[in-house]
């Protein structure tokens, strides 16, 4: 007998196998299990079936009939074998290059040729009954001379070597096509085939799914697995199982099209793709076809239903959330960037008006950008994070004003403010002595070498300046270098001076030409450093020029040289008198 597969290894077609059930019942006692190949598109490890073994109860394929002579000629049978069996004829087997012309065989409607060897499909003309024929595991490049069989139903030619799906056209009653195992690689040439409801084209070179949802109105099952597919572009509504898996899908999404609007779908297998590993990849398919009962082999329960739905609703929330962020980051960065053209233009002595900023508030972190009010940080008391950016100098001290009002304050990042020299940024720092991280980045100021001593000395509360922890080392420095001028700093905050408006204005011009002078050394230190590597070469080239232009004079020259001083050493030393 022939063994039914297993449903969960290749679901059965009711609709195709029941035009079959009245053809067969007498053939029952007379059909042997079919040896079939791994490399036919089933998973591994798995009973390995056909197409053709789905419908084998149906269909009644013969063993090999010993009343059929295979000879010299072409195979025959008498008049009598031929009247036992006159719609079924099996040459499984026989050895044969080509196919027999069948003589006096016009009612045959089942015709077995597989695992010959059999290298173009010829001899077909007179057998215009035929409704099954099975071709498997054979030598065919091409499908060809097939225009006689209108009424074949099942066309079996799995592991042959076919590379393009053609010549199809006069089979309008085709309903299961079996091609897998060959070298195909697209999917074409199946438009005339309304009836068709059976696809498998597993183990070919497929990487797309396309060309099947216009025409083939009731296809009901493909199987597409061990393929290189990606991606599809086709809708089938009618379908009812589908099987991708071994394939390259990157994300289940890639055959949305397929599955949107496949109300019907019960069996859906897309193991073995990238598409497998996502997180939620179960629970969203499962919730998104409610019809399924089987995904990747597995039952699908009421009780899985029910979590899926409450893991996608989930999920979507989540997904919207990310959306809405990206939306809002993407918005901001437009934002800031024309803030920062804008800036640009002013840099270039360019009018831009007034209004031109905004800010973002992220959680307890408040971002201003350009022209904005000074009252926002006193309008989100929560933010203890603040970050001014593309600012003059009267913008910054007003902000700051605020910012020293507040004792609450973790961090300042100061940033685009056109603080040119070391007195602006004295005054900066005067009102963020309470601030223990602050930032001063993108300002000429932060860039001289007394930058860092300098804010470190001012103030006090600093832990972090910079992204870089504040050290003993830091407080050192400072106060080596600044501590001298404490006194001078000091005064220009005292009240009870005599002359306090004179005082005032000596001190801040000692400060004033101080800083000038410190920044002038820190540009001449930054000019010396990217100088003196050019100076030292070309003092070495020169050198070398002289030697090569004249060696002999240049050695000479050196070695007097040596003498006069080792003379004077010795003299020195009253050697020499």
């Amino acid at each position: 007998m022939i063994r039914r597969p297993p449903r969960s290894t290749l679901s059965s077609s009711s609709a195709a196998s029941d035009v079959y059930k009245r053809q067969v019942s007498s053939m029952s006692n007379r059909r042997r299990s079919i040896p079939t190949p791994i490399a036919n598109g089933t998973e591994p490890g798995q009973p390995q079936t056909r197409v053709a073994d789905k419908f084998a109860d149906k269909l009644g394929v013969l063993a090999a009939d010993p009343l059929v002579k295979v000879g010299e000629g072409a195979p025959f049978r008498t008049d009598e074998e031929r009247a036992s069996a006159p719609d079924r004829l099996n040459l499984d087997c026989r050895g044969l290059s080509s196919c027999a012309q069948l003589v006096g065989e016009e009612r045959l409607r089942l015709l077995n040729y597989q695992n010959n060897q059999i290298k173009a499909v010829s001899n077909m003309t007179n057998l215009r009954c035929l409704v099954f024929l099975d071709l498997y595991n054979n030598q065919i490049e091409k499908i060809e001379n097939l225009e006689a069989l209108s009424k074949l139903r099942v066309l079996m030619m799995g592991k042959n070597k076919i590379s393009r799906v053609e010549n199809l056209e006069a089979l309008s009653s085709l309903e299961v096509l079996d091609l897998h195992s060959n070298q195909i690689s697209r999917i074409e040439g199946l438009s005339h085939l309304r009836e068709l409801r059976v696809l498998n084209m597993a183990g070919n070179h497929l990487t797309e799914i396309s060309g099947l949802g216009k025409f083939l109105e009731v296809l009901a099952e493909i199987n597409l697995r061990h393929n290189q597919i990606t991606h599809s572009t086709d809708t089938i509504p009618s379908l009812q199982r589908l099987f991708l898996s071994n394939n390259h899908l990157p994300s289940a999404t890639k055959v949305d099209s397929l599955l949107q609007n496949a109300t019907k779908l019960v069996e859906l297998c897309l193991d073995n793709n990238p598409a497998a590993d996502e997180p939620m990849y179960r629970a969203m398919l499962v919730d998104q076809l409610p019809s399924l009962r089987h995904l990747d082999l597995k039952r699908v329960t009421a009780e899985e239903r029910r979590t899926a739905s409450v893991s996608r609703k989930r999920e979507d929330e989540r997904l919207a959330s990310i959306a809405h962020q990206t939306k809002v980051q993407t918005e901001c960065e437009a934002a800031i960037a024309e803030v920062a053209a804008l800036w640009r233009q002013k840099e270039r002595g360019q009018s831009i008006g007034e209004g031109n900023g905004f800010s973002i508030v992220d959680g307890l972190k408040l971002s201003l950008y350009g022209d904005t009010s000074d009252e926002l940080l006193s309008v989100y008391p929560h933010c203890v994070h603040l970050s001014l950016n593309y600012m003059d100098f009267d913008q910054l001290v007003k902000h700051l004003a605020k910012a020293h009002a507040r004792s609450d304050l973790i961090s300042v990042t100061l940033s685009d403010n056109h603080l040119t020299d070391l007195a602006q940024l004295r005054k900066c720092c005067a009102m963020l002595t309470k601030v223990p991280e602050l930032s001063i980045v993108n300002n000429q100021a932060s860039g001289s070498i007394l930058f860092r001593p300098l804010v470190v000395h001012l103030v006090h509360a600093l832990h972090t300046l910079n992204g870089k922890p504040v050290t003993n080392e830091d407080h050192a420095r400072a106060s080596e270098l600044f501590g001298p001028f404490k006194s001078s700093l000091d005064v220009l905050n005292r009240p009870q001076s005599k002359d306090p408006a004179k005082i005032k204005r000596a001190a801040a011009s000692y400060v004033r030409g101080l800083t000038h002078e410190a920044l002038q050394v820190s540009i001449k230190q930054r000019q010396l450093d990217h100088s003196w590597p050019q100076v030292v070469t070309a003092q070495i080239q020169q050198l070398l020029a002289q030697i090569e232009s004249n060696e002999e004079a240049y050695a000479e020259g050196i070695l007097q040289q040596f003498r006069l001083e080792e003379r004077k050493a010795l003299a020195d030393e009253g050697v020499l008198h």
